[in-house]
């Protein structure tokens, strides 16, 4: 209904196709695909090249002489030291002879990081390694509690299919003998060479369920369950968890989430077809119910396409003083933010424009990394009232593309959404505030009901004239 009401305004609406980007190149290094994270000698790198273990963003030393060497795998190549740390590129990607070529199998495995020095405690690494820093475990003080219980929902072990984009989906119960409040959670990942994202979303305690629980299921395009909308939890790369503002927890049980859906997105450019997965994430809840209820608002557009070759295009969405009334029926208090685009993005901002005053940041990355996310505490929270506006802009490069990159689900698309963690939850009845092609979607929403009551009017009146 939407994209035709978008048609209707005389706006194009271009569907959603896949565009790669460069995860190939490590397909032109010897073990490309399995380089670990110095710092914890488990995650995958996937990024070799970049300072940002996703990729993208800066090039780390080897990132910048693999460029000078015309993106070729040799034995200029092989035979340098690009971190410095006195183990040659060859040595630390398992190709100590310099005789790997492409589509062949390394001599060995890898034994360090060509891109990062290491030990990373060493003094002449610390300042190679000035771009880089570890990424820490979740902190959170308040799951040490006794009175905190840890709850894990994971993947039973899945074949990945050979596919560049896939979203897998399963539907689950919570403890529901009582109120509880989540107040925390991460990610529990099995496999680092395919896991881009993973989504909780509550449901609605009414939901009728197209899937059984605990029972996996293809949702790419779908998202899962259509009445599973609001996120409350989140894993993404770079991403150590969520610990939530002490006032407030995502409510589960009698009064609140039921069931939820777990949502996988597994990036496959590979097209390996031995890969398995049993991923998940951990929620830390309480029955030590705190003041108040969480809620999570979604802002950004929905749909966009950023033509190629462009070192900066901008998408801009508001959500703007009416619509903002029309779903908020009191203030909401942000504990926190962040920001998600892909691989294209470079800067983003949330902003904040209260009636009658001066506009303001809330989520401001000007240098935004897609594998190294932000995530903004607000303490005190920022009070937004009806009628307030907010602003989201996203910038991206498309220069080193040759096609259009589109908004979409897949790795290679792209996005545009910020999200606010909020309090109260009963404050706002709908989950999200954002537009498609800079269009409100509370406009949309509004002509779209404008068009269903006229038709339906029209139906019955037709139908008393057959009658």
């Amino acid at each position: 209904m939407i994209r035709a009401l978008l048609a209707l305004l005389g706006m194009t609406v271009i569907s959603n196709w896949c565009v790669h980007g460069y995860p190939h190149f490590k397909s032109l290094i010897p073990n490309g695909s399995d380089v670990r994270d110095p710092c914890n000698k488990v995650n995958i790198w996937q990024g070799v090249g970049h300072l940002a273990k996703g990729g993208g963003g800066p090039r780390n030393p080897f990132g910048v002489d693999f460029a000078l060497n015309d993106k070729k795998w040799n034995s200029t190549l092989c035979l340098k030291d690009s971190d410095g740390d006195g183990r040659s590129n060859g040595v630390e990607l398992g190709d100590p002879g310099c005789v790997w070529t492409t589509g062949s199998t390394p001599t060995g495995s890898p034994t360090g990081h060509p891109g990062i020095c290491e030990p990373l405690d060493n003094s002449q690494c610390l300042k190679t390694n000035s771009g880089y820093k570890c990424k820490r475990q979740l902190q959170c003080d308040a799951i040490n509690s006794p009175d905190v219980i840890p709850f894990e929902i994971r993947l039973p072990l899945t074949q990945v299919p050979a596919t560049d984009t896939t979203y897998t989906c399963m539907n689950f119960a919570f403890p529901a003998d009582k109120d509880y409040h989540v107040i925390a959670d991460k990610g529990v990942i099995d496999n680092h060479h395919v896991m881009h994202h993973i989504v909780i979303f509550g449901c609605p305690n009414q939901a009728s369920f197209v899937h059984p629980l605990n029972t996996t299921y293809d949702c790419l395009g779908s998202m899962g369950e259509h009445e599973c909308k609001e996120q409350i939890a989140l894993w993404t790369i770079g991403l150590a968890g969520l610990c939530h503002n002490e006032k407030a927890g995502f409510r589960i049980g009698v009064g609140g989430y039921k069931y939820a859906t777990m949502e996988v997105h597994w990036s496959n450019p590979g097209l390996r077809d031995d890969y398995t997965d049993s991923s998940g994430m951990i929620l830390y809840y309480t029955p030590v119910l705190r003041p108040y209820n969480l809620g999570n608002l979604l802002t950004g557009d929905n749909d966009f396409s950023i033509p190629p070759g462009k070192s900066k295009y901008v998408v801009n969405s508001k959500c703007t003083s009416d619509c903002s009334t029309k779903i908020m029926s009191s203030s909401i208090f942000v504990v926190a933010g962040y920001n998600h685009m892909h691989e294209l993005g470079k800067a983003m901002t949330l902003s904040h424009k209260p009636s009658g005053d001066e506009e303001r940041f809330l989520t401001h990355d000007p240098h935004y990394s897609y594998a190294n996310p932000v995530v903004h505490v607000f303490d005190p929270p920022i009070e937004i009232k009806p009628g307030d506006e907010l602003k989201t802009k996203c910038t991206f490069d498309s220069s080193g593309k040759r096609t259009i990159t589109h908004q979409g689900d897949g790795a290679s698309d792209e996005m545009c959404n910020s999200y606010v963690i909020y309090y109260p939850k009963e404050a706002l009845w709908d989950f999200e505030c954002t537009s498609y092609r800079g269009f409100p979607s509370c406009y949309i929403s509004e002509l779209s009901a404008i068009i269903d009551k006229r038709f339906n009017h029209r139906s019955v009146k037709e139908k008393r004239d057959v009658h």
